[in-house]
């Protein structure tokens, strides 16, 4: 037993109602359990109680045991002394509480089955805990918490966005260019791809917006690969034009060996990724403008219609001549893929931060109208009978396992409340 769970318990009335009786006999009926509380002091305040025909008003203090009391050093604390009900799971020690306040001891009015299924939520490690309850959960308090998911999701988002925000000095161009950076690395190499679009501010590379070559030169160089000896023209011309422009700008380049090429499909090499990257900078001269006139899902699509140089036709490392031909392009996958976690990301929150309702709905409507996602989340979402239509689902679906599920949060969780009142 948890006090958590006698929170739960007492919230939503999860016991016998009748026929209550204080430790010392007195019949108890709620007419209201209170308001509960989650910072320091009571657990439930304005609650409102018949206490042997006599109406209370006041609030309730929680505890698995009656001892607790003591334990919690709550005899010395005035914020304690308006208590009218102190309401526990074991009656183990008779305490004097503020002027005699009378005692409830819950274990007898909880049933066996409550218990029950919260050892089922809380001592089993599967990827959703209450997936063998969530049947008898209704399909609506689902689809009304995903929604909900959804939104803490992209708030949580538009938090991280204001924190780098806040780091580049609200500017958003720079914040945008540094975030489309990051997911252009993708899962693998987000971190080294974020890292470089700090290493080259956006401003520098707006220096030499018409030069590709330049642009290319200052990515790959920055990105460590170009410390080689090369053969071919095309990486000998980057190395040359790097080493004008570090000395200008005083670059420092990274390592190679940060970026991850291990079992990685040719075409999300990072060397690929950079290119391409490369030609989104130099074809999107104001880039966050651009992301800010998107409207609908086929020209935020569009927005990422790029190609690498041509040389990563055929080379998917420098000097290492491909297998089979590759277009270059950035597929339809990965441009959905960056409208999901840079384009709606943004966009909500530029609404969220200057308070403009209308990006934050075309931030929704872009991902309503995105494939659905498939990952081992979703996967066994649905088949617990979870929606995953498109990639509101999904990203309600990953934000409920990363940040419910896996935390075990259950009693903060719409549906693990739901299937713990069944």
């Amino acid at each position: 037993m948890t006090e958590d769970f006698l929170h739960f318990i007492w919230k939503f009335k999860n016991f016998a109602p009748n026929n209550l009786k204080t430790i010392d006999g007195k019949p108890v009926k709620i007419i209201k359990t209170g308001e509960h509380n989650t910072n320091a002091g009571p657990d439930f305040f304005n609650a409102q109680l018949l206490i042997d025909d006599t109406h209370w008003a006041g609030n309730v203090e929680i505890h698995v045991k009656t001892s607790d009391w003591v334990a919690h050093n709550h005899s010395s604390d005035p914020a304690y002394d308006n208590i009218i009900l102190h309401v526990v799971f074991h009656h183990d020690m008779d305490i004097a509480v503020p002027e005699n306040r009378p005692v409830l001891a819950l274990k007898k009015y909880v049933s066996d089955q409550t218990i029950a299924n919260f050892d089922i939520l809380k001592q089993n490690h599967h990827l959703i805990p209450c997936e063998s309850l969530i049947d008898k959960v209704d399909d609506m308090i689902k689809r009304t918490w995903l929604d909900r998911m959804l939104t803490e999701r992209l708030e949580s988002k538009a938090l991280q966005i204001k924190k780098l925000l806040d780091h580049n000095k609200n500017d958003w161009a720079e914040t945008a260019y540094q975030l489309t950076g990051r997911n252009f690395g993708f899962k693998v190499n987000g971190e080294p791809f974020e890292r470089l679009t700090r290493a080259i501010p956006h401003k520098t590379l707006a220096k030499h917006k018409n030069s590709i070559h330049q642009i290319e030169a200052m990515l790959f160089g920055q990105a460590g690969f170009l410390q080689d000896a090369f053969k071919d023209p095309y990486p000998i011309a980057l190395k040359k034009e790097f080493r004008f422009l570090a000395g200008k700008y005083n670059f420092n380049p990274s390592r190679k060996s940060d970026w991850k090429f291990l079992r990685l499909r040719p075409g999300n090499f990072p060397t690929v990724r950079i290119s391409q990257f490369a030609a989104l900078i130099y074809r999107s001269e104001h880039l966050f403008s651009k992301i800010l006139e998107v409207d609908d899902i086929k020209t935020a699509l569009s927005f990422f219609t790029v190609q690498a140089n041509d040389y990563w036709k055929n080379h998917y490392s420098f000097e290492s001549p491909a297998a089979s031909k590759s277009t270059g392009e950035l597929g339809k996958e990965s441009k959905y893929n960056l409208v999901i976690n840079t384009v709606a990301p943004l966009l909500f929150s530029y609404g969220h931060i200057k308070n403009e309702q209308k990006y934050k709905e075309t931030a929704i409507h872009l991902l309503e109208n995105c494939p659905k996602e498939l990952n081992t989340i979703t996967k066994t979402s649905v088949a617990l009978g979870l929606l995953n239509e498109h990639a509101c689902h999904s990203q309600g679906l990953i934000h409920l396992r990363n940040e419910y599920c896996k935390n075990q949060k259950c009693l903060d969780c719409g549906i693990g409340v739901a299937a713990l009142k069944k």
